[in-house]
């Protein structure tokens, strides 16, 4: 028979787990909201035109790298994914993308425009057809599937880490170049272009979809794995 003592102590284990759940639910969450509110913040302090502000920025770039890549562990592991989780994971990734560009527009441009090759015109047109696929993208996601266009590809992926670490060397070593300016569009093209194709092509919407490639070599395992199980089935 459970004593009272007993039943206490498993009384108090309960509320300690809901609690720890309660917290795991929230804390990627909040990893999320912390990466969206530092990159508005590295974004203003970019505006003190000082050299120690490059570190600081380089130092804000980190940490939210950093959170950026446990709050989507953490979610995963725990099962904790949630729409809304999703959404402001993909609104905080455009943030930080943004404030990292905006900072080493304005650093490289305006403050230091004999430091670099970047033809302004080129790059803002290139901006606008990117804008202009990606809101395609996201009408057609809200047209069909009722939902907000937040995709985690592995060319989103390749495109957010390749953006974000170009930027990052610009203003580390405080110079910038159009060539690579021409690779980077190359890869958003190709990452924005395969998004919209994604979300007309295909009946459901799965915001980790990996893309068609992977989507295709997965069909190829599992057609591979059919088969050898309907010969194993007819041995």
């Amino acid at each position: 028979m459970e004593t009272t003592d007993n039943k206490t102590e498993n009384n108090i284990d309960t509320v300690e787990t809901k609690e720890v759940s309660k917290t795991l639910r929230n804390l990627p969450n909040f990893l999320s909201w912390l990466r969206l509110i530092l990159s508005v913040t590295g974004v203003l302090i970019g505006l003190i035109h000082q050299d120690y502000i490059r570190w600081i920025f380089v130092a804000i770039f980190v940490i939210c790298i950093i959170s950026d890549i446990a709050d989507g562990k953490i979610a995963r592991h725990f099962k904790i994914c949630t729409d809304f989780g999703s959404k402001i994971d993909g609104i905080a990734d455009l943030a930080l993308t943004g404030a990292v560009f905006i900072y080493a527009a304005f650093e490289l441009k305006v403050l230091s425009p004999d430091k670099g090759d970047i033809n302004l015109p080129i790059v803002l047109i290139l901006f606008g057809v990117f804008i202009a696929i990606k809101a395609a993208a996201g009408i057609v996601t809200r047209q069909k599937f009722g939902k907000v266009n937040f995709m985690h590809t592995i060319l989103m992926k390749i495109t957010g880490g390749s953006l974000m670490a170009c930027a990052l060397v610009f203003i580390i070593f405080n110079r910038s170049y159009m060539w690579v300016i021409w690779v980077l569009a190359v890869i958003i093209l190709l990452a924005f272009v395969e998004e919209l194709v994604i979300v007309i092509y295909y009946k459901d919407y799965d915001v980790d979809r990996k893309g068609f490639l992977f989507d295709f070599i997965d069909k190829k395992k599992q057609e591979k794995k059919d088969k050898q199980n309907n010969r194993d089935k007819q041995d």
